[in-house]
């Protein structure tokens, strides 16, 4: 599905207020001039009438809120790429930081997502675009995390990246990923593409808690950690488009531990490719949209 870019212009928004506001103050119009008897039953009527038509101008507005303040992230992270392409020399670690700073300052001066992007997916985590950049510069996905759901031990295609908790917590696991050496032929593909990966000191991130990926240093794995049950939900900007990546999956325990480097605390793990797909627009739906 094409990527949705938030926006709404606060003109248009006075006016759907405005429209609103003068379809609430009519509907009980049409009770006076009756008998006392009807007439009570029909104010009572048209009084839950107006609480649900004042209950739609919240909600429209609430909405165009969240449009307009999920474009001033998007325009945000435009100007840091265009700010740093502009000073020709700029490090992946000099935008990453840029990024990261302006997420947690947009999600901790209460930046608001539509809620569409926020749902959880029936079959996985959610996946949905909020914005790819024309140029293939970037692009801003939406992650929603159901209690007990998590990624599968990743990289970001050689792409650096940056993640932001705008919802709940999560537990991040980075890992050391180093290319076995030897060549074992029985192991699966004659053990080609075959890592040992070295589990580093798990991270919990809270709201507003942002990271820093960096190539070769971006494997990871993310899991929903939120208490009580809640959804989590998480903003990632990558340094292009990311279509795939690379997912580790754990080699036979016996195999493994026939070639395992003598006294090494890491464990052997094949590298293949995984095609990423958005969330369908059928779990949409499902949720009223």
């Amino acid at each position: 599905r094409k990527a949705v870019t938030a926006g709404a212009p606060t003109l248009r928004r006075r006016q759907v207020e405005a429209e609103l506001q003068k379809e609430t103050m009519a509907i009980g119009q049409g009770c006076f001039g009756k008998s006392r008897t009807v007439r009570g039953p029909c104010v009572r009527a048209a009084r839950a009438r107006a609480r649900a038509a004042g209950r739609t101008v919240a909600g429209r507005t609430e909405r165009l809120h969240s449009f307009e303040s999920s474009r001033n992230l998007i325009r945000k992270v435009d100007e840091i790429l265009e700010s740093t392409a502009a000073s020709n020399g700029a490090s992946e670690e000099q935008v990453t930081a840029a990024v990261s700073e302006a997420l947690t300052a947009w999600v901790k001066s209460s930046g608001v997502l539509p809620n569409e992007f926020i749902q959880k997916s029936k079959k996985g985590y959610g996946r949905r675009a909020l914005h790819v950049d024309k140029h293939g510069r970037y692009g801003i996905i939406i992650m929603s995390w159901a209690p007990g759901q998590a990624t599968a031990i990743h990289d970001h295609d050689n792409m650096w990246c940056v993640e932001c908790v705008y919802k709940g917590r999560v537990a991040i696991q980075a890992f050391d990923a180093i290319k076995q050496k030897s060549i074992p032929h029985h192991l699966p593909d004659g053990g080609a593409n075959l890592y040992y990966l070295y589990p580093e000191e798990e991270a919990l991130s809270n709201v507003g808690n942002a990271g820093q990926l960096i190539p070769p240093k971006d494997v990871h794995m993310i899991s929903n950690a939120a208490p009580g049950g809640e959804v989590a939900v998480t903003i990632h900007v990558y340094g292009g488009h990311m279509e795939k990546c690379q997912i580790f999956t754990p080699v036979d325990a016996e195999e493994a531990e026939a070639e395992a480097e003598a006294d090494s605390p890491g464990r052997l793990y094949k590298r293949e490719s995984k095609s990423l797909y958005f969330t369908r627009e059928k779990d949409m739906h499902e949720v009223g949209l």
